[in-house]
């Protein structure tokens, strides 16, 4: 019995010493399994991370739709070949250009020339072709306006003219008014007056018979008498008028 009981206390002794190791390693355990959670979860934030980097770079290239690396390459070279034949070319152009030009330079001088000599060759005087221009102009000018002086002195001779006779008509026709007055003036201070001859002595004068026609009963209406302010009418027809309202009186 005795040799049971410190078989039966080693027994429960070592049964605590390997739960207290037990335990000591199940808390090493749970730190380690806690340590391997957290690691987990920090992998698998980063792995979210990376999905969500490699979804956007996805989306990024479908929306510039850029071509691989060597793709641009390949473009480039392509580009700057092309770019060096097309330098090439204009450097090509541009000489040709040039000698275009020397040959067009070439050319007009040689036309210049030549133009030279034919208006050298050809030369007219501008200066008497506008002179005889002018000259023409100027004689057809000049006849004109002799035919119209031609015209103005031929009216002002008839107007002299006419100015003339009327003046002459008066004159005579003032002198036998004169001349009748004074037989008049004569034969009744004689007391040899006669209306019969009177009267046939002023009708029958050609010059008063030409005025009298001429004058018609508006003219006689008009007059008054010689001292009258009516100025429409001269003093051969007053005269006349006088003369037929004598012969009128003495008709009566």
């Amino acid at each position: 019995m005795n040799n049971y009981q410190p078989e039966m206390s080693l027994t429960f002794q070592q049964i605590l010493c390997d739960t207290k190791k037990l335990v000591g390693r199940l808390s090493e355990y749970e730190n380690t399994a806690d340590n391997l959670t957290t690691e987990f979860q920090s992998v698998c934030d980063q792995i979210d991370s990376m999905r969500q980097y490699q979804e956007e770079v996805d989306i990024l290239n479908a929306i510039a739709k850029q071509p691989p690396r060597e793709q641009l390459i390949a473009d480039i070279q392509q580009d700057t070949r092309h770019l060096r034949e097309i330098q090439a070319e204009n450097r090509e152009l541009r000489n040709a250009l040039e000698d275009h030009q020397n040959a067009l330079e070439l050319i007009m001088s040689k036309y210049r020339q030549q133009t030279a000599a034919l208006m050298k060759n050809c030369k007219t005087d501008l200066s008497s072709l506008h002179n005889a221009r002018y000259a023409n102009i100027i004689s057809s000018q000049a006849e004109k306006i002799n035919e119209m002086a031609a015209i103005m002195r031929a009216a002002a001779s008839m107007d002299e003219e006419n100015e003339l006779k009327y003046k002459e008509n008066y004159t005579k026709l003032k002198a036998e008014n004169d001349v009748l007055r004074e037989l008049l003036k004569i034969s009744k201070h004689y007391g040899s007056y006669n209306s019969e001859s009177i009267k046939d002595i002023i009708t029958d004068a050609p010059e008063v018979k030409k005025v009298a026609a001429s004058l018609d009963d508006d003219d006689e209406l008009k007059y008054k008498d010689n001292n009258s302010e009516n100025k429409d009418m001269d003093y051969g027809k007053c005269d006349v008028l006088t003369m037929k309202r004598k012969s009128r009186i003495l008709d009566n």
